[in-house]
């Protein structure tokens, strides 16, 4: 992420334009934004001054809080108060304040689904361990293929302070179905853990994959949820969901550490909620937004990428990504991001993404994670030049023996004898 803000920084300056598909921004969807700058406007003409003026409580304004619990007691019939609830500057700092309270080096961190969302590689903070199961890759058919949680792996967990997982997925965007949901849920039990499900991409906002699972509410699960992807990342608002003794334990963290989320992106948050409007959004403008998005690069996929190499995408439930996996020997995610680099593109290796793994299987490195927030023409563009960096790198792989042409000495001797 270093490397591509560095170039993209001196591109600014005049030294040349990168199509950047690596980047995880939620898409400018023109509705979008004009929603939040009005609501933006209205909260900064009633009381933003006097609020900024002053600290606020590290539970969140009570307002907000109010909010959250008359949402989802309408629209999820979750039986919840305030006392359930913590805001924070983003619901990745959330994750990270489970991890640090929650976890240690007797007691690890299990991302249960690999891959999973780098930023919880984070949560190892001071003596935290950190393991990440690796998946069972099912084949579909020639283009498209899914992970599986392995179940069995999951099974032989003996040790755990908290699992960790998103749903829809960071980076493959698919969606723990209620069968696996519960299978955590019971290693959790079996472990004496807690459970951390990171809603950023799921209901109630941005909902931008379908076939998402709600949990009922259970003791041991933590909800965090985001305002990010639903058009606010700069606003660094967001919220956890849970047993009153754990929430609390969180509102000490982030007492301890940022005193509170910002005051003006909470009133942001709470007008949003307050009208309900927010749903409106979500169902007229960003839902649908994703969904041809996620169709279209599916269809870019196989319109521009060379039908001679054996590659394939995870298979869509929606969601912000486009999961390449180019499944050759000589398929490398660092080579091909390196290859675009310097033709103009940015895509993010998948590598990252399999936190924790204790085997190193070589489709990790082959894998691709590639953006659905820019437009259809620019989307295109930046497979056709990867399709060229495909080609590149497998003409120049090192050919096994038996398919490289013979010498004209070993013509000769294969017509002597």
């Amino acid at each position: 992420m270093e490397d591509i803000a560095q170039t993209l920084h001196t591109a600014d300056q005049g030294n040349g334009n990168f199509v950047n598909l690596g980047i995880g921004n939620p898409a400018p969807i023109p509705e979008v934004t004009t929603y939040w700058r009005s609501l933006t406007q209205e909260v900064i003409d009633e009381n933003a001054t006097c609020k900024m003026g002053s600290y606020g409580a590290s539970r969140g304004e009570e307002a907000l809080l109010l909010e959250i619990a008359r949402f989802f007691r309408t629209h999820l019939d979750w039986d919840i108060g305030p006392e359930n609830i913590v805001v924070g500057p983003g619901s990745q700092f959330l994750c990270f304040a489970a991890g640090v309270l929650f976890a240690d080096c007797d007691h690890p961190i299990i991302l249960p689904r690999l891959p999973d969302y780098t930023g919880y590689d984070a949560l190892r903070a001071g003596r935290n361990a950190l393991r990440g199961i690796e998946p069972q890759v099912e084949i579909l058919d020639q283009r498209s293929f899914r992970y599986r949680l392995d179940e069995s792996a999951l099974a032989k967990i003996d040790r755990a302070g908290l699992f960790v997982a998103s749903t829809p997925s960071n980076p493959v965007s698919d969606v723990l179905d209620q069968r696996a949901l519960l299978l955590i849920l019971d290693a959790a039990k079996r472990t004496n853990a807690t459970v951390l499900l990171d809603h950023a991409y799921g209901l109630p906002f941005p909902a931008i994959a379908h076939g998402t699972t709600w949990m009922t509410l259970d003791p041991r699960v933590l909800h965090c949820f985001s305002l990010s992807k639903a058009g606010l990342p700069g606003a660094r608002l967001g919220f956890a969901i849970g047993d009153p003794d754990r929430i609390d334990a969180m509102t000490a963290f982030v007492s301890n550490t940022v005193l509170h989320a910002s005051r003006l992106s909470q009133d942001i948050a709470t007008a949003a909620l307050r009208d309900q409007s927010i749903l409106a959004l979500v169902r007229n403008n960003i839902s649908p937004h994703y969904r041809r998005a996620a169709v279209h690069a599916q269809r870019a996929a196989r319109d521009c990428l060379p039908a001679s190499i054996n590659w394939k995408t995870h298979a869509q439930d929606g969601g912000m990504f486009l999961w390449l996996w180019c499944d050759e020997p000589w398929s490398d995610d660092l080579e091909l991001y390196r290859m675009g680099k310097e033709r103009g593109v940015f895509f993010t290796p998948g590598r990252y993404f399999f936190l924790g793994s204790e085997q190193e299987h070589a489709w990790m490195k082959q894998c691709l994670r590639i953006s659905l927030n820019q437009p259809a023409e620019t989307l295109e563009h930046g497979l056709t030049i990867l399709a060229d960096c495909m080609r590149a790198l497998r003409d120049s792989a090192p050919r096994p023996a038996w398919d490289r042409p013979l010498s004209r000495t070993a013509d000769r001797g294969v017509h002597d004898a």
